[in-house]
């Protein structure tokens, strides 16, 4: 293996030790490492995680899951119960390209978002409410995607999937100056 593509043990286990603080109920900063939820967190943003239990997480909040890879920040798009038994179908921001998470994935929520002296309180209710019908909207676009027999209509859905968190990000940074600090 090349040693571009071999693991850091530092950088392993401080975040086992992040993961264990996780769910251990300890509320942490991270930093983001992947563009997948832009324009809602970038590369560099921190974010702040506070522990929550899978029957806490709503539709259209943005949680922090554990995956083979690390720690990964998504939006909920669809919670899914059987008896008492939950999964949360994730998507980032973009690309329509949805993943089921079951519970013990579920590390916490993410309920705060700093953007160099600027930082957004994701649990404020217009906050929640956009995020709500972020995940709606974008869940709808990709059953549509899913079905889709055109590219340009793929495509279309795409934009249009775009557009919504493009709003979305607008509504919670310009609707409520009172979410920013």
């Amino acid at each position: 293996m090349a040693d571009s593509q071999q693991k850091n043990p530092t950088a392993e286990a401080l975040a086992s030790l992040y993961m264990d603080a996780l769910r251990q109920g300890q509320s942490l900063w991270f930093r983001v490492a992947s563009g997948s939820m832009s324009p809602t967190l970038r590369i560099g943003d921190d974010v702040f995680i506070e522990p929550a239990p899978v029957n806490a997480i709503r539709t259209g909040e943005i949680v922090a899951f554990e995956t083979g890879e690390g720690l990964v920040i998504h939006r909920i798009v669809k919670r899914q119960q059987a008896g008492t038994n939950v999964r949360l179908l994730e998507m980032g921001d973009i690309h329509l390209h949805p993943n089921w998470i079951e519970a013990h994935a579920v590390v916490g929520r993410v309920i705060l978002a700093r953007r160099g002296k600027h930082k957004i309180n994701l649990q404020h209710p217009i906050a929640q409410m956009s995020g709500t019908l972020t995940a709606q909207l974008r869940y709808g676009f990709y059953c549509l995607y899913t079905h889709g027999s055109s590219n340009i209509l793929r495509v279309l859905l795409h934009r249009s999937s775009r557009l919504v968190v493009f709003i979305d990000c607008w509504c919670i940074g310009s609707c409520s100056a009172s979410l920013w600090s």
